[in-house]
């Protein structure tokens, strides 16, 4: 398995990535050697791994401009015939992988986050091992829905176009949901019988919440960074504080928000009632998760939403009730209708927002937030997405 971000833990690619491998190591039917690495700058805390892998190979990495980074790249063109921003990982990485195809016999190579499919590419050429390629997100980055990147008819540049190349080339395509997979399917051009769909997985935990009964509390986990805005959440949650003064409820943010978005909330006389947390491990994350009734939501204004964010998953195996306010037509409305979700949102609409704060308030009031957890015990399971990997 070659997954830069894995172990040690640290953003939502890491975190989807160790909870694969958990469910994967806990099955007792792989044998992974997993190559990561280890980056320095990062926003959030580092969390180090209780997994006990056939082998794990952590490399230092430092994305500075150096001249042994640009070394590297101009190595990486040599060796894979591609070069673009930080493939030097896989420059690092590959004697690593070659020492270890010579001491085992793989039944496939599992790629996860870029540049690990510049290599899974190169080793499936050499020594004729599947390779399984993972698309959490759309890549090249140029290819994200508008507002994140350019969209999916975007041209890009001879990097992005020598990148999507080499992604066509893997035997099996792996997607979170069936969103993302045809709107990447729209420029891949690889055949639909060689993409599967794997969403997150949801791992087996002992749940043990202690919440607050006088007042309703709701967490934000995550970045709210642009192109994500909380903004319609903020005027519709001020809309229901004047509506209702006496209420007693809350929001915590536990991520980093743009400063004009912490302005309005000073704008909006909303600094009572929500309130920033530091940013803390993983696990930590899930601990502060424990003592909140309602896990919230909110994804950037795209005109669909392709993705199936990490927090989802965290949220089902918690039995959190989720609130999203997201993009109407898109994946967390698809989860709502089929009730993972369980109060829903247009990110657009103030009045939608405000109305699912006054039914989320009534639940509360009326003691019905606890029944509204759903268990996720079909695709999220930890069972089915192993089958899933073993069978590949």
């Amino acid at each position: 398995m070659l997954a830069p971000s894995s172990i040690p833990t640290y953003g939502a690619e890491a975190i989807v990535n160790k909870k694969l491998l958990t469910a994967l190591d806990k099955s007792n039917k792989f044998e992974i050697d997993l190559i990561s690495q280890r980056v320095k700058y990062l926003h959030y805390p580092i969390e180090q791994t209780d997994i006990s892998l056939n082998s794990i190979h952590i490399i230092d990495n430092d994305l500075s401009v150096t001249p042994k980074l640009i070394w590297e790249h101009i190595k990486a063109y040599f060796l894979f015939g591609i070069t673009f921003k930080a493939i030097h990982w896989a420059v690092k990485a590959l004697p690593i992988a070659e020492e270890l195809i010579a001491n085992n016999n793989y039944d496939y190579i599992l790629t996860k986050d870029a540049p690990s499919f510049v290599l899974g590419h190169y080793l499936q050429q050499k020594y004729r091992i599947k390779w399984v390629a993972t698309w959490n997100d759309p890549y090249p980055g140029i290819k994200y829905p508008v507002p994140y990147g350019q969209g999916v008819d975007a041209k890009g540049n001879i990097f992005d176009r020598m990148i999507i190349k080499v992604m066509r080339k893997a035997d099996i395509h792996i997607f979170p949901s069936e969103r993302i997979r045809d709107y990447m399917l729209r420029y891949l051009d690889v055949k639909r019988d060689n993409t599967v769909v794997v969403p997150h997985v949801i791992l087996e935990t002992d749940i043990t919440n202690r919440l607050d009964k006088s007042q309703l509390r709701i967490l934000h986990s995550g970045t709210l960074q642009s192109p994500r805005s909380p903004k319609t959440f903020l005027q519709a949650f001020s809309r229901f504080k004047e509506n209702f003064p006496d209420s007693s409820i809350s929001v915590d943010i536990l991520g980093i928000m743009e400063k004009e978005d912490v302005e309005l909330i000073n704008i909006l006389k909303l600094q009572d009632d929500v309130h920033f947390l530091a940013p803390v491990t993983y696990s930590e994350s899930l601990e502060i998760l424990a003592r909140y009734h309602i896990a919230l939501i909110i994804e950037a204004d795209c005109e669909e939403g392709i993705f199936l964010p990490t927090k989802v998953t965290d949220f089902m195996q918690y039995r959190k009730p989720i609130f999203a306010v997201s993009p109407k037509l898109g994946v967390l409305n698809d989860l709502y209708k089929e009730g993972y979700v369980n109060y829903f949102s247009d990110v657009r609409s103030v009045d939608d927002i405000y109305n699912s704060l006054v039914r989320i308030y009534n639940d509360f009031t009326n003691h019905r937030i606890d029944e509204k957890g759903k268990i996720a015990d079909s695709v999220f399971s930890e069972k089915t997405i192993v089958n899933q990997y073993f069978n590949l």
